[in-house]
């Protein structure tokens, strides 16, 4: 008995130690104006947001950058083109 309680107790735990492992995959969003004020309104919430414009000279850097930001902090940017 002590044996399959045992058995039971390590399959258990196994299962509980894999599915625990789950990668968050953090990203750079697009977001729209109305979402933006839902994000806002919501005070249980916290977000990172930037706007930039494509035309801009320099719009594709700070792309880039904000997509190594991403990486590096391990949070979501919300961005918006502002045209």
């Amino acid at each position: 008995m002590k044996k399959r309680f045992l058995i039971i107790i390590i399959i258990f735990l196994i299962t509980s130690i894999i599915c625990s492992c789950e990668k968050k995959e953090y990203q750079l969003i697009e977001i729209t104006a109305e979402e933006l004020v839902n994000n806002i309104m919501n005070e249980d919430k916290n977000f990172v947001f930037a706007l930039y414009n494509e035309e801009e000279a320099n719009a594709t850097e700070f792309m880039s950058s904000l997509k190594n930001t991403v990486k590096n902090a391990n949070l979501n940017i919300y961005y918006m083109d502002f045209e």
